[in-house]
């Protein structure tokens, strides 16, 4: 049960979505996703799901330790 609730958790988790959005507009760093070709949209989803994929790692290696 711990590990579904786990699991749960760090699927429905933003991981800061919203103040990474609101730190790149305040330090003016989303103007550079505007003029180059890249899709912020693809990075802030790139980014979470990587903080999440790590988190669940660790979450996965300390369960394994009990």
């Amino acid at each position: 049960y711990v590990l579904v609730g786990w699991l749960f958790m760090y699927i429905s988790r933003t991981y800061g979505f919203s103040d990474y959005v609101a730190d790149d507009i305040f330090e003016g760093r989303i103007s550079n996703f505007l003029v180059k070709p890249v899709s912020y949209l693809r990075y802030i989803t790139v980014l979470s799901f990587a903080r999440s994929s790590l988190s669940l790692f660790s979450a996965l290696v300390m369960q394994g330790f009990q």
